[in-house]
């Protein structure tokens, strides 16, 4: 269980909560969310991994627009963007 001021995510069950209201994340963005949860930097190429299995134009494509899908439901400062490396999540 993570916990943040205003963001709850129970990794047992996989559920998120924003507010204490129960938000749905499609499976991708489960996925890089989980994998961004340890709260360190992660890079692009580790998450394109995560998501696809290999790293490849298409898999860091995907790595984008779920970050920005799980930016539009838990809040757009949740995932820090780090230039040149990837991104972290600070929830």
């Amino acid at each position: 269980m993570v916990t943040q001021p205003r963001i709850r995510i129970d990794t047992y069950s996989r559920q998120v909560f924003v507010h204490d209201i129960p938000v749905r994340l499609r499976a991708q963005e489960w996925n890089l969310l989980e994998a961004l949860l340890p709260g360190k930097a992660i890079s692009g190429d580790e998450l394109a991994i995560a998501l696809a299995g290999k790293v490849t134009p298409r898999s860091r494509g995907l790595v984008r627009v779920n970050v920005q899908r799980i930016r539009r439901v838990l809040g757009w400062d949740c995932i820090a963007t780090l230039h040149s490396f990837g991104y972290r999540f600070d929830g």
